[in-house]
């Protein structure tokens, strides 16, 4: 996520790297390669297997567990519930980013062909004057 203020120039860098594991090491266990090949992970939520889907997938269904309820923007069920604020103390404890034990029980590795992308951002403020902009149209 990206904010964006009115009144500052912001530089957005992004540069993509691809990866790709050579399909000779399909026979080998994904924890040994250290990534899942295209329909070795099934997700319950994705047509698609992504370390993120499978991270956002899992943090999801912690919660559940936990907390008896998902965030409204996280992937669920028709009768999930979603959670309300009488569950803030539950959430409290499950906030932030996933544990690494929570990882390591996901078994959430990344793609054997991915692409991932690295954004570097720089901002300066710039006087509105320079602008020239006539706010009265």
């Amino acid at each position: 996520d990206f904010l964006l203020n009115y009144g500052s120039q912001t530089k957005i860098e992004v540069t993509a790297k691809s990866y790709r594991t050579n399909e000779n090491l399909r026979g080998y266990s994904p924890n040994i390669r250290k990534c899942y090949f295209d329909g070795e992970k099934k997700l319950e939520f994705f047509k698609t297997y992504a370390e993120s889907h499978c991270i956002l997938e899992c943090r999801a269904n912690l919660l559940l567990k936990t907390c008896g309820c998902v965030l409204f923007w996280m992937p669920r069920s028709k009768t999930t519930r979603v959670c309300r604020l009488t569950d803030i103390k539950c959430l409290g404890k499950k906030k932030g980013i996933m544990r690494e034990e929570d990882r390591l029980t996901c078994r959430c590795l990344p793609s054997c062909h991915d692409i991932r992308y690295k954004f570097v951002t720089s901002s300066i403020v710039v006087d509105p004057k320079f602008f020239n902009v006539d706010r009265n149209e």
